[in-house]
């Protein structure tokens, strides 16, 4: 699997998610992409980290025209407001944001 691609669509997913049922291998892959963007080792993703895997593949998110999550849609997926965006709560984030979107 490529590195780039995993990093690039765990970036375009916590900034877009639209709630849909999350298929497994994109769950798969996001797994992955919090491995791979987690520098510290510890659970779950700081805003500082995504951040280092935005700077990171700036040149090829731009190429792609992918857009990368502001720190204000990072915090809106960090539900529990501790600072470190869980994979779970990154799930949970990206339903809730489906639900919103079928009431409107």
């Amino acid at each position: 699997m490529n590195f780039s691609f995993l990093v690039f669509t765990f970036l375009a997913t916590i900034y877009s998610t639209t709630g849909m049922e999350i298929p497994t291998e994109l769950m798969e892959e996001e797994r992955l992409a919090f491995f791979l963007c987690d520098s510290d080792r510890m659970v779950g993703l700081t805003w500082k980290e995504v951040k280092q895997c935005e700077e990171r593949f700036a040149a090829v998110l731009s190429a792609q025209n992918i857009p990368t999550p502001s720190e204000e849609d990072f915090e809106a997926a960090d539900l529990n407001g501790d600072g470190t965006l869980e994979f779970e709560e990154w799930k949970q984030w990206g339903e809730e944001q489906g639900e919103e979107g079928e009431e409107t």
